[in-house]
């Protein structure tokens, strides 16, 4: 489960990643990131999204980013490769636990 709770700006930020129902819960969290987003900083760089991103992911979120495999350089790392590599990061719980049943 992600511990959520809201933010100053009414975004919804990440306490805490809990494997126990994290990929079920990441990808209801990134729908809510991406229309957050979306409608506040329609306007703004990629870079900003990624900011905001990092921002509301909290402490645990941040040392899973820094621990992601991406395939580009930093500076060229844009805000769907990091959703797309937390989605990879996230389902890895799913495959690890059915591959133990």
């Amino acid at each position: 489960m992600i511990k959520t709770a809201r933010s100053g700006n009414g975004a919804r930020k990440i306490d805490k990643f809990n494997t126990k129902s994290i990929s079920e819960d990441w990808r209801k969290w990134r729908e809510e990131f991406e229309l957050y987003a979306s409608l506040s900083l329609k306007d703004e760089e990629d870079k900003a999204k990624l900011q905001l991103l990092k921002y509301l992911m909290g402490a645990d979120g941040r040392e899973i980013y820094s621990t992601l495999k991406i395939d580009k350089e930093e500076k060229e790392i844009g805000l769907k490769d990091v959703l797309d590599a937390f989605n990879i990061y996230c389902r890895s719980f799913i495959l690890h636990i059915f591959s133990r049943l």
